[in-house]
């Protein structure tokens, strides 16, 4: 089961159906996942602070173990171009 988690402010990760996220990976807070992106096993992709996201976008690859978080207000845009 993957764990999608709220952060304090209350958002809720987003994950397109056309994603892969493996089972032992941790998304929390205002974070998108577009289609076509890899989540690899123990993965951590966060959110938390509020004001902040992450957002993933189509044909990305994370890979086994990477920890991805914003600790202040920024917004962060991963694509594979």
């Amino acid at each position: 089961m993957i764990m999608l988690l709220k952060n304090p402010a209350g958002c809720m990760p987003g994950v397109s159906d056309a994603a892969y996220v493996s089972e032992s990976a941790v998304i929390i807070g205002n974070v998108e996942i577009k289609g076509d992106v890899y989540i690899a096993p123990h993965t951590t992709v966060r959110a938390d602070e509020p004001g902040s996201a992450i957002i993933i976008g189509s044909c990305c690859n994370i890979q086994d173990n990477v920890s991805d978080f914003v600790s202040r207000v920024v917004r962060t845009n991963y694509t594979n171009r």
